[in-house]
């Protein structure tokens, strides 16, 4: 029986020697067989080896979905010219598109070619399905990952409690719990904007709300308040809440 395969990802701070070569061994567990598609650091000398594809070896890059991406192409270079120290099983993949006005840090190669190059590298093999344009779409869709960072850092993530590790552990862990919690309210309760809004926004909007809870008739009654804004929001959230099924 084949074994499940898992999938290291990282930006260009994990293209190291160090994080390679963890993740090939199994990362302290077995029971997977580990590829990694990390981020990789365009140097000088790996401009060169771009310069030797032959125009025709670029393929239109395409997204998860599938699609071709207007004016961004992508090869994979085969030479291990430069390479030599890294695994052998390492493939190498060139992601460029046009250089937009949003990119400042540009190299003398990338302002002269018009083009912006990016880097990955993975020892995933080739196969169906597993050409250079889908492993690099495939790797483009881990940058959601800044966005969650982003979204613990406004749970807490930024904000360490103490000097002592064991409490910044339990913090960290805290945040998780609550990171993950706003999301699932998000996936199963909000709609609209709110469903994609960040912590900050679901806190003002629907968690840290003027109301009152008030008892009678053996019942509790959360009273919203009529001028705030998002008061429909808290009550559709609660409605689509009561309608979940039952775990079982």
């Amino acid at each position: 029986m084949a074994r499940a395969e898992g999938v290291g990802r990282a930006d260009g701070a994990g293209g190291t020697h160090g994080l390679i070569d963890w993740i090939r061994s199994g990362g302290g567990n077995k029971k997977f067989t580990w590829h990694y598609s990390l981020g990789f650091t365009v140097t000088e000398d790996l401009e060169k080896l771009i310069a030797k594809v032959p125009r025709l070896a670029w393929r239109a890059a395409m997204n998860v979905a599938n699609r071709p991406i207007g004016d961004t192409w992508v090869v994979e270079i085969c030479g291990r010219t430069g390479l030599e120290d890294w695994p052998d099983d390492m493939r190498l993949i060139i992601r460029r598109s046009r250089i937009h006005p949003r990119d400042k840090k540009l190299t003398a190669y990338e302002k002269k070619t018009g083009w912006r190059y990016n880097a990955l590298v993975t020892n995933t093999p080739n196969g169906p399905g597993r050409d250079e344009v889908w492993l690099e779409a495939g790797h483009r869709s881990h940058t959601h990952v800044e966005a969650a960072i982003k979204s613990a850092k406004q749970t807490g993530l930024r904000r360490m409690p103490s000097r002592e590790f064991a409490i910044n552990h339990a913090w960290c862990q805290a945040v998780a719990i609550a990171t993950d919690l706003t999301v699932w309210l998000q996936q199963l309760a909000l709609d609209g904007e709110e469903s994609r809004a960040e912590p900050d926004t679901v806190r003002l909007r629907i968690l840290d709300i003027p109301a009152r809870l008030v008892r009678g008739g053996r019942r509790r009654i959360l009273k919203l308040a009529d001028d705030w804004p998002w008061s429909r929001s808290v009550a559709d959230a609660f409605t689509h809440i009561q309608a979940l099924p039952a775990p079982s």
